[in-house]
């Protein structure tokens, strides 16, 4: 009886094995690709992530240069408390958007953009991911455009 039982077991772990090495992964996060925020990024995919690793004080920045006029989704993965914003590089204007959890803006296509991430209040550095994805919402109609 006890011969049927190991038997059994071990047969169903060779299964269980086999079926979990075989079943796809499923989460795509692994598929992005992620940049530093240096150098430049220029014409990034559809699709990325950007990590800044966040000091006690001052604050990091980042320049992407989009390829077409689009509508983005920014999404804060962590450093939740932290200070992100982004404004249009090389003008006189002074606007700026701040990027809470879920931002959507529209930019326009071969302008440079600086993003800027600050550590608030977290006494240790941290690091900051932030998800970028192309939308395929209007762009013209869209606001708000930075």
């Amino acid at each position: 009886m006890k011969t049927k039982i190991y038997l059994f077991l071990g047969l169903f772990f060779t299964v269980s094995l086999i079926i979990n090495a075989c079943v796809k992964n499923n989460n795509n996060e692994e598929d992005i690709p992620v940049y530093s925020n240096y150098p430049e990024i220029i014409y990034p995919p559809d699709t990325f992530k950007l990590q800044m690793k966040l000091k006690t004080s001052g604050f990091k920045e980042a320049s992407i240069k989009f390829k077409e006029n689009s509508v983005w989704s920014i999404v804060k993965m962590t450093a939740l408390s932290s200070k992100f914003w982004v404004e249009r590089q090389y003008t006189d204007s002074i606007s700026s958007i701040i990027i809470k959890d879920t931002t959507r803006i529209g930019f326009e296509g071969n302008q440079f953009y600086q993003f800027y991430g600050k550590n608030n209040s977290y006494p240790e550095g941290i690091t900051l991911y932030v998800k970028f994805q192309k939308l395929s919402l209007d762009y013209n109609s869209f606001e708000p455009k930075l």
